[in-house]
C-alpha cells in the first residue's frame, strides 16, 4: 500500500480529534470515518483489511491514539454482546464468540480468547471506608455518627481491576484487596 500522503494524515489527525471510533463492516475491514467527504457523503480510510492486517493509515491512527492495535481475530474496541448470563463479542469473520459463561454456581468462567479480549481494559474502583466518628460537643456531651471515610484518607488508593471480571467478582477482589492492606483480613 502507498504511504499516506500529508494531506490524509492530515484528514486522519483531524478525525481523531473529532472521536469516531473505528468499525467493522460487513467486509470486515476496520475503516474510520473522516468526515472529509461531500455533504452527506463521509469519507472513510481503511485501518486494517478483513484478515486484520494494518495499513498505513492504520499504523498512524493506532500510533496517534495509543489504542491497543487489532488481533487478527476481532477488533478490541467492540462492545460485548450480553445474551442469558454469557458475554460474546463478534470476530472479523462475523461469527459469535463466547469470551465468559455464567455457571450455575453463579461464578462466570472465562475462556481463552477473553484473556487476549480484556487484557488491557481496566475498571478503576474508588474505595470508601465506613466509619464511625465520636465528636465531643462544646456543651460537653458525646455525639457518634456513622460515614463513609475515602479511601486515600486512609492511605489507599484507587484500585485497577481487569474488566473481565463481573461486577460481583470485582467486588470481592477489591474488598479482599482492602482488608488485606487495613490489616483486617477477611
Amino acid at each position: 500500500m502507498p504511504p499516506l500522503t500529508d494531506g490524509r494524515k492530515r484528514e486522519m489527525r483531524t478525525a481523531i480529534n473529532a472521536g469516531p471510533r473505528p468499525t467493522c463492516g460487513e467486509s470486515n475491514q476496520t475503516v474510520l470515518t473522516t468526515g472529509a467527504g461531500q455533504r452527506c457523503h463521509n469519507k472513510y480510510m481503511v485501518l486494517a483489511d478483513a484478515a486484520g492486517n494494518l495499513t498505513p493509515a492504520g499504523d498512524l491512527y493506532y500510533d496517534e491514539t495509543g489504542i491497543a492495535k487489532l488481533e487478527a481475530a476481532f477488533d478490541r474496541q467492540q462492545d460485548l454482546i450480553s445474551r442469558n448470563g454469557n458475554d460474546y463479542i463478534r470476530t472479523r469473520t462475523g461469527r459469535e464468540a463466547m469470551v465468559r459463561s455464567l455457571q450455575a454456581d453463579g461464578s462466570m468462567r472465562v475462556t481463552r480468547l477473553s484473556e487476549s479480549f480484556f487484557k488491557d481494559k481496566f475498571v478503576e474502583c474508588v474505595v470508601h471506608v465506613p466509619a464511625r466518628i465520636q465528636l465531643r460537643r462544646a456543651n460537653g456531651t458525646q455525639h457518634v455518627r456513622e460515614d463513609w471515610l475515602p479511601g486515600h484518607k486512609l492511605g489507599i488508593n484507587s484500585i485497577m481491576e481487569n474488566a473481565r471480571y463481573t461486577p460481583e467478582q470485582a467486588h470481592a477482589r477489591v474488598r479482599s484487596r482492602v482488608l488485606s492492606e487495613l490489616g483486617l483480613g477477611q
